[in-house]
């Protein structure tokens, strides 16, 4: 390019610019290969210097675990990712069985535990056990992953062996809390995977918006508007003292009245389908049901911290019996034919802001706001947790799911139908709030024209597509059922918004939910926080 070459150095976002005499040389860290897009350098000339991020990884496995195989690709295999187009380049440190070795090697940045799938549960539980006597002794919390190989060998049939080894990528995260990745050293299958696996952990991918995203935010933002101009009027929620004593004695005794068994008589007509709890007129202004902290802290939590209209809780000395104040109106399901199409359009507005008030209510923990377990008909009335996360309970959701998902294809098969697809895992598990029983039963319009939520014995902290996909499903429920209007699906679809892509992991969760109990979920359970007692026990079924 000649004598008295001048260059310009410049950077951009991480990109070391050069230019000289027209050309430009791209460097992006750190050095791997060189790619000239003219050999005779015109003034078009590009030379990319792709620069690959090494990330060390330590290996655990014994003889013919298919070890050597996986470290020998590894090792040679530049993993560019889709997403952000960084390249990664991997060094693969061989420790084999020895724990005072991994321990004591430089820190790594992730480790890999490997065994044969063609061991099967026993194959799984020796590598879990040497992952964890490793960390033990290095006293470091290293992020491990689980590593099934030669999955060339496994048939893709949807035979038992073949299930099974689908079941680890569900069940390793719960029992072990550890994410599992079957490969082939041979055909490369699943290789790209646990790159991803790694590469996402070490170097997080920073949240990007697909084009059918912004146009969902668009419709919602559209939508969230047009809900705000035609919504009901809101008095909010006053604090007002009590003006009635009572004890546990007198509310049995206000039970007998004649007015609180005509109430009692009159809502038979609805505990046929919803099996609701049963609620009790004992004063004009009051009504009782039995007592609960999950609903009493619910309920206060909710007018703390919303405009929703909800009963104030009354008497808070009570033990037996949870006491509020009584609604003067009419449930939805009883007046609604009477209101005009206008009105029912206001409703369901007003329906759409409240749910857009609860889901501004996060934290970190799922359940109800009291932090217990939670339940409901969703859940098949069956307790579930308390969980310590959010990250537990997707752990947990997603086996339950997948379990109910092979059970389903043993099925089908034995019937030779079509393989149902599996579960899709993933999604923003972020947690709000949800009412979760949003049916016309619950919902109460006051001669005043305030629309009332009552019933928040199964609200709680829920992942971030539970408010659409929850509340879907408990007003789903209400569709097919005399007396509640036909209105009512799309009433569900403007107030709670589309099915997200994780329906059919519900439909599964749902199916099989009723299989495992609080026990089960609690970090109390030995499976839950020790697996390696029994990592392939599963509930009967």
């Amino acid at each position: 390019m000649g004598a008295g070459l001048k260059l310009k150095l410049t950077t951009y976002r991480g990109t070391i610019q050069v230019r000289a005499l027209g050309v430009r040389i791209i460097i992006e860290p750190p050095q791997l290969y060189l790619n000239v897009s003219s050999p005779h350098l015109t003034d078009t000339a590009v030379i990319k210097l792709i620069m690959a991020i090494p990330i060390r990884v330590t290996v655990l496995g014994g003889p013919q675990s298919g070890k050597n195989s996986l470290i020998a690709r590894m090792n040679k295999e530049v993993y560019r990712r889709v997403a952000d187009r960084r390249v990664f380049l991997f060094s693969m440190v061989d420790c084999g069985e020895s724990v005072e070795l991994a321990a004591s090697c430089e820190e790594p940045l992730f480790v890999l535990s490997i065994f044969d799938l063609a061991q099967g549960g026993t194959g799984l539980l020796n590598a879990v056990a040497l992952a964890r006597a490793v960390l033990q002794l290095a006293h470091r919390a290293w992020p491990i992953c689980l590593v099934g190989t030669k999955l060339d060998l496994v048939p893709q049939d949807y035979s038992d062996w073949d299930l099974e080894v689908r079941q680890y990528a569900a069940e390793s995260p719960w029992r072990y809390n550890m994410p599992f990745v079957a490969v082939s050293s041979v055909t490369g299958q699943g290789v790209n995977n646990l790159c991803e696996l790694v590469t996402n952990h070490i170097y997080p991918i920073g949240e990007r918006m697909s084009i059918a995203d912004m146009l969902h935010v668009v419709v919602n933002w559209f939508l969230d508007h047009v809900a705000a101009t035609f919504s009901l009027p809101v008095p909010g929620n006053e604090e007002t003292p009590d003006t009635l004593e009572l004890d546990d004695a007198k509310v049995n005794a206000l039970l007998k009245t004649p007015e609180a068994v005509a109430w009692d008589d009159r809502l038979k007509t609805y505990s046929t389908f919803w099996n609701a709890s049963s609620v009790h007129k004992i004063t004009p202004s009051l009504v009782v049901k039995r007592f609960t902290s999950t609903e009493l802290e619910n309920m206060l939590y909710v007018r703390r911290h919303t405009k929703i209209p909800v009963p104030q809780p009354r008497c808070l000395n009570l033990s037996r019996w949870l006491a509020m104040d009584l609604v003067d109106g009419q449930m939805l399901i009883d007046c609604w034919y009477s209101l005009s199409f206008f009105m029912q359009f206001r409703v369901a507005c007003t329906l759409r802001s409240y749910i857009s008030q609860l889901r501004q209510l996060t934290r970190d923990v799922p359940g109800p706001v009291d932090g217990g377990s939670f339940s409901g008909a969703l859940f098949d009335e069956t307790e579930y947790g308390p969980f310590p996360s959010s990250t537990r309970f997707r752990q947990q959701c997603e086996m339950i799911a997948h379990i109910s998902w092979a059970r389903r294809v043993r099925y089908v098969k034995s019937e030779h139908s079509p393989i149902p697809p599996p579960p899709v895992f993933g999604g923003d598990w972020s947690l709000s709030f949800v009412h979760a029983d949003l049916g016309p039963s619950n919902m109460i319009l006051s001669k005043e024209g305030v629309l009332w939520i009552i019933d928040w014995a199964d609200a709680g902290f829920f992942p971030g597509f539970f408010p659409h996909w929850l509340e879907a499903v408990a007003m789903q429920r209400y569709v097919d059922t005399p007396r509640v209007p036909k209105l009512w699906r799309w009433l569900q679809w403007f107030v709670t918004g589309s099915y997200p892509a994780q329906e059919e992991l519900w439909e599964y969760f749902m199916a099989d939910a009723h299989r495992f109990s609080s026990d089960y979920s609690s970090s109390k359970h030995p499976l839950a926080r020790d697996s390696s007692l029994n990592g392939c026990s599963y509930p009967s079924r």
